[in-house]
């Protein structure tokens, strides 16, 4: 049997083709352990791939690590950060002294000297 080289561009580095696999399975096995993964093949196109016991537990792991990254994300919504960090600086100032200062500011009228403001000028 022989395993062709995959390309550059082929995820999987040893190939196998079906009929090679039905001829020799305890040979597929053997490169299975020796590289990590075999692509079996069909008339060039890949059909399946085998991996060792050891590729796929690394696999599983790498999606168990991929799912608490997701999770992770999922609760930390940047804009709900935004949020907390600007109530948490309007916390640290004197309550008091900020209500009365911005009823202060939305009560003073607003000085237009004449003009109104709209549009691009404003």
């Amino acid at each position: 049997m022989t395993a062709l080289p995959a390309s550059d561009h082929d995820l999987v580095p040893i190939k196998a083709s079906s009929s090679q696999v039905q001829r020799s399975w305890k040979g597929v096995l053997k490169l299975v352990q020796k590289h990590g993964r075999v692509a079996v093949t069909h008339h060039s196109d890949t059909e399946a791939v085998l991996v060792s016991r050891e590729e796929f537990e690394r696999m599983q792991q790498a999606e168990r690590e991929l799912a608490t990254l997701k999770a992770g994300s999922a609760t930390r919504n940047p804009v709900d950060e935004l949020r907390a960090r600007f109530l948490d600086r309007l916390r640290s100032r004197d309550a008091a002294t900020f209500d009365d200062r911005l009823d202060a500011a939305m009560a003073a009228p607003v000085r237009l000297g004449g003009e109104l403001k709209t549009g691009d000028r404003y």
